[in-house]
């Protein structure tokens, strides 16, 4: 994973407030535009163990269980024997549910994909901000309450969910989930992206030394250059932060940088 992240913006009110108040937006994976964010898929052949362990974290974790399951182990063993889908649908449901839960905040590896400057940085007319990855992770972590732990990795890209094994060992349920977390279809491979994840969706302040250039569209206008240097200078006033301009190559279908920096 590189060392430097770069996230595609719209140069609209909502980037202007987030850059005014130094925040990223962490967003619940629901409101994604891609469907099967967060689909996985349990093995279910199980032996008595492994049915133990996850009657055990359904005990642990589930919102309203079921008395009558969690006090009837053998009861348990007759419901998954007897339809071993519907058995894993019941146990899974508060995972699901705490899944749900999480911010996803979403960067990527290159500044310079053509279609990613279309479709995330409105045809061109938008931004690309340019962050440290460590201390950006780091900074989610410690400058915002309610946020006990951060995950930031590369995603992987599959043609199938990734099926998780339940197990009753924290770091092998750890493993499992985040396997969940940055796993994506190979439709989405172009992106190259870097995800951060956050057990809570919504505002997340950021370290303002996190901020390390700004990527403006080849379609950026004039009144938005102006624009976004004094947003700059009020917000970020003792960061040395480089804004340069993307154009279009002369000679390939690709961007480049402008020689000179605004």
């Amino acid at each position: 994973m590189s060392s430097l992240l770069y996230k595609y913006f719209d140069f609209d009110e909502n980037f202007k407030n987030s850059l005014q108040n130094g925040y990223l937006w962490f967003s619940n994976p629901n409101t994604f535009n891609d469907p099967f964010e967060f689909k996985l898929q349990v093995d279910e052949n199980l032996d008595d163990t492994d049915i133990l362990e996850f009657f055990e974290l359904y005990k642990k974790h589930a919102v309203n269980p079921s008395n009558e399951i969690i006090n009837d182990f053998n009861k348990v063993l007759f419901m998954y024997r007897k339809d071993s889908k519907k058995f894993i649908e019941l146990f899974l449901t508060p995972f699901v549910s705490h899944l749900s839960n999480f911010g996803v905040c979403c960067f990527t590896n290159t500044r310079d994909n053509l279609l990613m400057w279309s479709h995330y940085a409105n045809k061109h007319t938008g931004v690309v901000l340019e962050f440290e990855n460590k201390l950006l992770d780091e900074s989610i972590y410690y400058m915002n309450d309610s946020v006990n732990m951060t995950a930031i990795d590369q995603i992987n890209y599959s043609n199938e969910f990734p099926t998780i094994k339940v197990s009753s060992s924290l770091m092998n349920l750890s493993e499992e989930i985040r396997k969940v977390l940055f796993t994506k279809s190979n439709d989405w491979k172009y992106e190259k992206e870097v995800r951060i994840i956050s057990p809570r969706n919504g505002r997340h302040l950021f370290d303002p030394n996190c901020l390390k250039s700004i990527y403006l569209g080849y379609k950026f206008s004039d009144e938005n250059k102006i624009e976004i240097n004094k947003l700059l200078n009020k917000h970020f006033p003792n960061q040395d932060i480089t804004i340069k301009e993307m154009m279009i190559d002369d000679r390939s279908y690709s961007l480049k940088l402008k020689s000179n920096n605004i």
